[in-house]
């Protein structure tokens, strides 16, 4: 509805974006115009009810048929508000407004979508009751760059790890062969048919999930493999210089568990100026978990690994209890370990979260485990089992992305059908990270920042 009184004027228009306030007609709100707040332009903000399906829309007028960035300013308490967002009656993407930490702080959210020429009508709904953030404006501009989901299509495209480097994007995932292949893009839309190259022969049977790192000005290859009849174990390669495509040397299996015992999922972390591995194991009770070992050089484990997570919460034991995958994320001076739970070959299979308090890493009661998990399946976006993920970070080192693996249907399992996708990080404002909703394949996204 739009608000009593509510004046009917013309679009703020720029150089670069059309502006349309929220308050004013053809504008609608479905709650109130309020200007209780300071910080807002024009003459009040749309402060809609909460209630699931509260919504504010905008009519727009767009030149040419495509790609448009829509800049949405809001403010919002330290609740994070899901929506959905629909262009022109057709839901298309469902972004989730992170807190901003008062309501006079106002900040933009920047959306890509496909529009058509001439007038196009821009709905943004709440999804649950806590309803939506107050809307100040949306703002209009032609669209940069995008890509779409899957980056990585089957059959070589689950547990993926994804780099940037000196120009180019590295990009290295379970193959079902023998081989650790790598592809090598300037742009993210490119590693969809960017060329495999073998990087490294792995002698096993089978080598699933490689995690790339660079230590040390030297690039290090981790990959389980199973070798015969014996159990599954993490393998390392490392680079003979700086180039992510080699070439390796291998340098033999991470000892990582007592009387060779499998151990999977390795991926190296920091701490305190100490190299540790983390990586995915059994504990006594049966229970695959999280583990820590410090190194003593890269290819070197000091000592066997200690358990600092087991799979306990429910929602880490939906079709099986499983806790791997683990991959470290820092910021702010702050240290998380995300990690996936519950089985694979499920549309359960999610991400969790601990978090480094300080004192040994090697104590489980150094860290603190999240109670509900932070990214998970998205039945309304056609999204199942999102999962064994890696950070990495756009090309001008402004923003935190997120790659994973994900299924099209509840039916699919832990094999080839996974396929990568990606999408950006945004930080709560208590300083956690918000991956938000597993976004729709097909959804024209902007690039990473700096392509």
């Amino acid at each position: 509805m739009v608000a009593a009184g509510a004046a009917v004027g013309l679009p703020e228009a720029s150089a670069a974006t059309t502006r349309y306030e929220a308050e004013t007609s053809p504008a609608t709100c479905e709650g109130t115009i309020d200007s209780d707040w300071s910080g807002y332009s024009g003459s009040g903000f749309c402060n809609t009810t909460n209630a699931t399906g509260a919504a504010v829309q905008f009519t727009v007028n767009v030149a040419t048929a495509g790609s448009v960035t829509l800049g949405i300013r809001f403010a919002n308490g330290t609740t994070t508000r899901p929506a959905s967002l629909a262009v022109n009656g057709t839901t298309v993407q469902t972004p989730s407004f992170e807190g901003t930490g008062a309501w006079s702080t106002w900040v933009t959210k920047n959306l890509t979508v496909n529009a058509n020429a001439g007038s196009n009508t821009i709905r943004l709904a709440a999804t649950t009751s806590n309803g939506l953030p107050n809307v100040d404006h949306l703002e209009v501009g032609a669209g940069g760059p995008t890509f779409t989901n899957p980056v990585v299509g089957p059959p070589n495209s689950a547990d993926p790890t994804l780099v940037f480097h000196n120009g180019f994007y590295y990009y290295v995932a379970t193959t079902w062969t023998a081989s650790v292949v790598m592809r090598r893009s300037a742009t993210i839309a490119g590693l969809r048919t960017a060329a495999e190259q073998v990087v490294v022969r792995t002698g096993g049977n089978t080598m699933w999930a490689p995690h790339l790192e660079l230590i040390n000005n030297r690039w290090y290859l981790y990959y389980s493999v199973e070798q015969g009849d014996l159990p599954r174990r993490t393998h390392v390669a490392e680079s003979a210089g700086a180039d992510p495509l080699g070439p390796y040397t291998i340098r033999g299996i991470l000892n990582l568990m007592p009387n060779n015992g499998w151990a999977i999922d390795a991926a190296p972390i920091r701490l305190n100026n100490t190299l540790y591995m983390t990586f995915s194991a059994f504990g006594s009770d049966r229970l695959q978990s999280l583990f820590i070992a410090p190194m003593t050089n890269p290819w070197t484990a000091a000592a066997f690994g200690s358990r600092i997570s087991a799979p306990t919460l429910a929602w880490e034991r939906q079709e099986g209890a499983v806790n791997e995958g683990s991959f470290l994320l820092q910021h702010n001076g702050r240290t998380f370990l995300t990690y996936s739970a519950s089985y694979c070959g499920g549309p359960n299979y999610k991400i969790g979260m601990l978090e480094y308090r300080g004192g040994d890493p090697l104590a489980a009661g150094s860290w603190t485990k999240f109670p509900n998990p932070i990214f998970q399946r998205n039945d309304a976006n056609g999204v199942y089992g999102p999962g064994h993920h890696s950070f990495f970070t756009s090309p001008d080192g402004t923003e935190t992305w997120i790659a994973y693996h994900a299924n099209s249907s509840a039916s699919q399992g832990c094999g080839t059908t996974r396929t990568t996708r990606v999408q950006k990080v945004s930080w709560n404002a208590d300083g956690t990270p918000n991956l938000g909703t597993p976004v729709r394949t097909g959804v024209a996204l902007p690039v990473p920042s700096g392509e």
